[in-house]
């Protein structure tokens, strides 16, 4: 199963591949920078600088740094700890997640 996060005009930012109970991600650097600046535009009209905690473009990239280590947080231990019976429901649960507070769209394939 592989696992997208995507913008209102259906580009990917980060993708999850998921294989025999193992996982990649891919982040799409240009896409994800377009997001970034977006972010940082929306925080200045907000009259908040671009490295405010609790700003639009500092939760982006933190949620996407994070998910870009997703396969660590797997297998170092989030596998033990959660109500989730494979690394697909992880994964899933953890991009949901990550969808909702980014208004993004999680596609799969």
């Amino acid at each position: 199963m592989i696992y997208f996060l995507r913008d209102k005009n259906n580009h990917s930012i980060i993708e999850c591949s998921v294989y025999d109970n193992d996982l990649h991600t891919n982040v799409n650097i240009r896409e994800y920078t377009m997001g970034l600046f977006d972010k940082v535009a929306e925080d200045k009209a907000a009259g908040l600088g671009y490295l405010d905690i609790g700003g639009k473009a500092m939760d982006w990239a933190m949620v996407i740094s994070d998910l870009s280590e997703i396969r660590g947080r797997w297998w170092e231990g989030e596998r033990d700890f959660g109500d989730w019976n494979n690394v697909d429901e992880f994964v899933n649960a953890t991009f949901k997640e990550a969808a909702k507070k980014l208004e993004l769209r999680l596609v799969t394939d």
